[in-house]
């Protein structure tokens, strides 16, 4: 009799320690999340993508990978390789023949530059990248490259060095039906891009001027092509966040449709937004008829900001614990690193803890964070301890003495209760 008596003391006190730890069972989160939400209907456009910056989040897709000729978007790797070539746009160069031929461009504006035309690098990439002017494409190729074919060449190279594996260029400005590039790898382009701020300043330029040169006598002023920065007193283009839109690109031939590049600075929310709409149709509207691509991007833009970031930063305190036998949190856990996402309400968090030893050492991963959004997906961030810790062996003699004592009582009293049997 006494022994199983010492056996179900046994049995409780193992089973009091094991209460002490909690169990973890979780993975680690990896890749951007996608929201499919309530995300708006898009029919004027043929493929999408919707990305936000600071948080890796692909909001909205719509035959991302497909591919379509980019048209004018063309010209964002042009700028790019120009920007290698020449960071600060500095110094000048004159249009060679080619870069108004028939050949490499045949189709330029009732207002072009003009073969021999001596102009500086900056008013060339202002006039190639708000107005569009394709001749100032092939110009600049030539003067990066030594020749345009080279030039286009080293787009292609370029592309491949960026991962951009379904895009193909055969100009530098975008005519050309056989250029060809999918959402997914137009996003890669922008972003790249989007890291000079000197493209930023020049594709968020409502408007330039060409001044006057050896060929035209008079400059030239002239406006951007993008609608959702500069409405221009239409309607349907009007919206409230024009002017937190930093360009980006425009983009037309018949076989590609309305093509539009954008990018979106919520600053009130510190969020960035990139847009990208492609093979968008003419829409017929009061005003007469529109460009889908753009009434589509402030759809897209106008929905986007309905959201706002939550979560936490790398070293934010989150939580405590305690270590084992401690009657004190005297653990203080922090993110390991940033988990942050979007919602329209407010993420959900839980807490599930490792079990944890008596002693803890500052950087310990002691759990993770989860956290869950309005829409199901789940982010988790491995929690680490900020601080040294240890039980404090008075703490726990005090436990095992209680512990001891208790068990001890109950013993005395088993002992009493079978003597008085064995008499009776």
């Amino acid at each position: 009799m006494l022994k199983r008596v010492f056996a179900l003391l046994l049995c409780l006190m193992v089973m009091s320690q094991a209460c002490l730890a909690l169990a973890y069972d979780g993975t680690e989160f990896d890749g951007p999340i996608v929201v499919p939400a309530d995300s708006p209907s898009i029919p004027n456009v043929g493929f999408a993508l919707l990305y936000e910056e600071t948080t890796g989040t692909v909001m909205l897709t719509k035959y991302p990978d497909r591919t379509n000729a980019p048209a004018s978007m063309t010209k964002v790797m042009t700028a790019l390789l120009v920007l290698e070539h020449n960071p600060t746009l500095e110094g000048s160069t004159v249009v060679p023949v080619e870069a108004v031929s028939e050949k490499y461009c045949y189709w330029m504006d009732t207002w072009h530059l003009e073969s021999g035309e001596e102009v500086t690098i900056w008013d060339l990439m202002n006039y190639f990248l708000i107005v569009s002017g394709n001749e100032a494409g092939t110009t600049l190729a030539a003067y990066v490259a030594g020749d345009i074919d080279t030039f286009i060449q080293m787009m292609n190279d370029k592309a491949d060095a960026l991962g951009m594996t379904k895009t193909h260029y055969a100009d530098p400005h975008g005519l050309s039906e056989q250029n060809r590039i999918s959402c997914e790898d137009m996003l890669i382009l922008v972003r790249e891009a989007m890291k000079y701020d000197l493209f930023r300043e020049i594709v968020s330029s409502p408007n330039g001027t060409m001044p006057a040169t050896n060929k035209h006598h008079k400059p030239y002023r002239y406006n951007s092509t993008n609608r959702v920065m500069c409405p221009r007193n239409i309607p349907e283009y009007e919206n409230e966040f024009k002017d937190d839109i930093i360009g980006v690109k425009t983009g037309y031939i018949s076989v590609a449709g309305y093509n539009l590049t954008c990018c979106m600075d919520y600053d009130e929310e510190d969020l960035l937004f990139y847009s990208i709409v492609m093979n968008g149709k003419s829409v017929p509207t009061a005003s007469g008829n529109l460009l889908g691509s753009h009434l589509e991007t402030i759809n897209i833009m106008r929905w986007a900001r309905t959201f706002h970031k939550e979560g936490v930063a790398a070293g934010e305190e989150v939580a405590t614990a305690a270590t084992q036998g401690s009657d004190e949190q005297n653990i203080r856990l922090a993110a390991a690193g940033d988990a942050l996402m979007l919602t329209q309400t407010t993420l959900q968090r839980e807490i599930v803890l490792n079990e944890i030893g008596r002693q803890v050492k500052t950087g310990d991963v002691l759990g993770v964070l989860k956290l869950t959004d309005d829409f199901g997906n789940v982010k988790e961030i491995e929690l680490q301890a900020m601080n040294d810790a240890i039980t404090d062996r008075s703490t726990e003699y005090l436990i095992m003495t209680g512990l001891s004592v208790g068990s001890l009582a109950i013993l005395a009293v088993v002992s009493t209760f079978l003597r008085k049997k064995s008499r009776a």
